[in-house]
C-alpha cells in the first residue's frame, strides 16, 4: 500500500510464494523414491535378520562349518536386534535427525548455509525475488531488505538489513554471500538500477537452481540404488562365506 504499484507487486508476491511451493514440491518428489527405498531396504534387512539368518545360523551349527568372523557378528546381530531395541532405536535416530536439521534451520549462520549445495542456491533466488520486487515497487532498499527478512528470514536479508541501516552499501552488506549475488548487487549500485540487477540475478539463480535440482535428481536416485544394493550384496555374501569356505575343503 506503501508503494506506487500494488498490483505489480501483488502479482510478483504470488508468483514468488508460488515459486517456492513448487519448489518445496519438487524436493520433496525428489527424495520420495531413495527414502521408499531405504525403508523398504531397511524393513527387508530386518526380517531377513529375524527370520532369515537363524536359520542359516541353524545349518552351519549342524554341518559344523568354521563360521567367519563377518557371520558371527550377523548372527550376533540377529539374536541382539529385537523389536523393542529396534523401536527405540528408531526412535533415537528420528530425535538425532530431527535436532539436527533444527540447529541447521535455526542456528546455521547465512555464511554457512551459502556453502551449503542447493540451499545457498534457493536461499539466494528468494532473497533476489523479493528484494527485486519491493525496490521495483517504489520502496527504499531499508524497506526492501526488511521486508525481505521477514519472508526469508535464514538467508542474507537479516544481516544485510543490520548493516545497510549502519551506512553500508547493500555489497559491502552482502559480505560473505556468493561472488555472483555481490556482483549483480555491485553492477547495479553502480548503474542505479539495482531493482533491475536483482531481477536479473533472480533469473539467474532460477535457472541455477532447477538445474541443480535435476541434477541432484540424476545423482541421488542411482546412488541410492547403488548403496541399497551394495548393502544387500555384502549381506548376502557374509552369509554364505561358510559355504564357499566349505566348497573350498571338497
Amino acid at each position: 500500500e506503501t508503494g506506487d504499484s500494488l498490483l505489480p507487486a501483488l502479482d510478483t508476491l504470488a508468483e514468488y510464494y508460488s515459486a517456492r511451493e513448487s519448489i518445496k514440491n519438487r524436493l520433496l518428489g525428489i527424495m520420495f523414491y531413495p527414502l521408499l527405498l531405504a525403508a523398504v531396504a531397511t524393513g527387508s534387512g530386518v526380517i531377513a535378520l529375524w527370520y532369515v539368518v537363524p536359520g542359516f545360523s541353524s545349518l552351519y551349527r549342524v554341518l559344523g562349518t568354521e563360521i567367519p568372523a563377518a557371520t558371527r557378528w550377523i548372527f550376533a546381530a540377529s539374536r541382539e536386534i529385537t523389536p523393542v531395541r529396534l523401536l527405540a532405536a528408531v526412535i533415537l535416530l528420528a530425535v538425532l535427525l530431527g535436532s539436527a536439521g533444527w540447529l541447521l534451520a535455526k542456528k546455521a549462520k547465512w555464511q554457512t548455509l551459502a556453502k551449503l549445495p542447493l540451499v545457498g542456491t534457493i536461499y539466494c533466488y528468494w532473497f533476489c525475488k523479493v528484494s527485486a520486487m519491493i525496490t521495483a515497487s517504489g520502496h527504499t532498499l531499508e524497506e526492501a531488505l526488511r521486508m525481505t527478512a521477514t519472508v526469508s528470514r535464514r538467508g542474507p536479508a537479516p544481516a544485510a538489513l543490520a548493516a545497510i541501516r549502519e551506512g553500508s552499501s547493500l555489497y559491502s552488506a552482502l559480505e560473505g554471500s556468493p561472488g555472483v549475488l555481490r556482483s549483480f548487487v555491485a553492477q547495479g549500485e553502480r548503474t542505479g538500477e539495482l531493482p533491475m540487477a536483482l531481477t536479473k540475478a533472480a533469473e539467474y539463480y532460477g535457472q541455477r537452481l532447477e538445474e541443480s535440482m535435476e541434477n541432484f535428481q540424476r545423482l541421488l536416485e542411482p546412488l541410492s540404488v547403488l548403496i541399497v544394493g551394495g548393502m544387500v550384496a555384502a549381506m548376502l555374501l557374509v552369509l554364505m562365506l561358510p559355504v564357499l569356505q566349505l566348497a573350498r575343503v571338497f
